[in-house]
């Protein structure tokens, strides 16, 4: 079968391999001795890093393969599993941002973007559920909030002593960043929509593996909507067969 026929399977195939990775990084973590650290060159370790690498290429091909769609409205019509996403995705968003202290501009910027962020996603889900094109600036507010946050969180990171503890919520929280801002560019055009698509399906794989840390209600709120808002597409429903 043509890898074409096999992009309707996302979302299916990334939690798949997602709820794997999980289970994998479930157990490495388990493993951390009395300073803290993971084994080095563990097996499971390993094995998450090429099941990261394999869900990679898998998006790729099948997103490089898909044919262009050029209406907004093939794109993203009216759904309300989209919108329920999205909002459970905006709830998650406001939660995160007093999650971290800032410093400086950060203390004050994180929770407002976050209220924003949570108010433009409300909107942005209302939009979708009415069929209606919403401009691109509520997702450009989640995308300054996402920058923000990942600045916030590199200073907490750079504590640990390993990167492979918080090296998948640096890679989800990059790939949110890229999906948010490539989601903002739709409504102005879709010549990058191949782009939002790799990009939420690799925020989706992970959110699910970082579920296993202390911020799982965001990831998970946030791997919802990236779902969501990719199941609810015509891709999903076999567009490309």
């Amino acid at each position: 079968m043509r890898i074409r026929k096999e992009v309707g399977v996302f979302p299916l195939f990334t939690i798949a391999t997602g709820a794997l990775g999980y289970a994998m990084r479930y157990q490495l973590l388990s493993m951390k001795d009395d300073k803290g650290l993971l084994p080095s060159n563990h097996f499971t370790g390993n094995m998450t890093l090429i099941l990261l690498a394999v869900t990679v290429l898998v998006c790729f091909l099948a997103v490089r393969n898909a044919p262009r769609v050029d209406s907004y409205k093939k794109l993203f019509p009216s759904s309300l599993i989209a919108a329920i996403g999205g909002m459970v995705g905006a709830l998650g968003l406001g939660v995160s941002a007093f999650a971290v202290k800032g410093v400086g501009v950060l203390a004050y910027g994180l929770p407002i973007f976050g209220v924003l962020s949570t108010v433009s996603l409300v909107y942005a889900a209302w939009c979708r559920f009415a069929g209606k094109k919403a401009s691109g600036l509520p997702y450009a507010v989640v995308v300054v909030f996402f920058m923000l946050r990942v600045v916030a969180w590199c200073r907490v990171w750079g504590t640990e002593p390993q990167l492979h503890i918080f090296f998948f919520d640096l890679l989800a929280s990059l790939f949110l960043l890229m999906a948010a801002y490539y989601r903002a560019e739709m409504p102005a055009s879709t010549k990058h929509y191949k782009h939002y698509a790799f990009c939420s399906q690799m925020a989706l794989f992970c959110c699910i593996l970082c579920l296993t840390g202390g911020e799982w209600m965001f990831y998970l709120s946030a791997g919802i909507w990236m779902a969501t808002d990719f199941c609810a597409l015509p891709a999903y429903k076999g567009l490309y067969e």
